[in-house]
């Protein structure tokens, strides 16, 4: 059935023997460039390796929208789906996130918290628009679309080293121009 599959849609299936990488280099050096994704990823939010499969799933989102087959001007995704992607709903993979609680976990009368705050872990491929958000606190996987970012703060990283703006130098120093500090007014006589 796969065979006649192929052969329908024109597909020309080629094999190589077993245990021989070399024969299969397209494929390889796809999964490598996915997994050198995922490890950067992983590195740079210091997440644990248990949400490898999570990263791996962010590398594959982001390399489908922003890269394409040889000698085109299309990337994957806007060759399978004829739509150009969007590339700024791409948050980085273990950022901070506020989840919004739907109506019925809050109370109005009380000061409960409005969002569960949580870990984003990608694009939920599966749901139109959906985040997956890791929630420490209750040890949870949320897929919403009802989530704010904090794309500066890695909250998997030490204490001290998880705000990633930190150090930027500002406008004022790149226009090299001196900011003063805001002074009250002085007092008039």
């Amino acid at each position: 059935e796969f065979t006649e599959l192929m052969d329908s849609n024109l597909v020309q299936r080629t094999t190589c023997p077993p245990h021989v990488h070399q024969l299969n280099g397209v494929a390889e050096r796809a999964i490598r460039t996915i997994f050198e994704a995922a490890r950067s990823h992983m590195t740079a939010s210091a997440c644990p390796t248990g949400f490898w499969t999570f990263a791996v799933d962010h590398a594959v989102d982001i390399l489908n929208r922003t890269t394409g087959p040889p000698d085109s001007d299309q990337s994957s995704f806007e060759a399978v789906t004829g739509e150009k992607p969007k590339v700024m709903p791409i948050m980085p993979f273990g950022c901070r996130c506020y989840a919004v609680k739907p109506r019925s976990q809050f109370s109005k009368t009380r000061m409960d918290s409005r969002a569960w705050v949580g870990i984003h872990l990608g694009r939920d491929p599966t749901v139109p628009g959906g985040y997956r958000v890791w929630v420490p606190s209750t040890h949870r996987l949320l897929t919403t679309s009802d989530v704010y970012f904090d794309e500066m703060l890695l909250p998997w990283r030490p204490a001290g080293d998880r705000r990633s703006d930190v150090g930027l130098p500002s406008s004022a120093a790149a226009d090299n121009t001196a900011a003063t500090p805001l002074q009250p007014p002085a007092p008039s006589t």
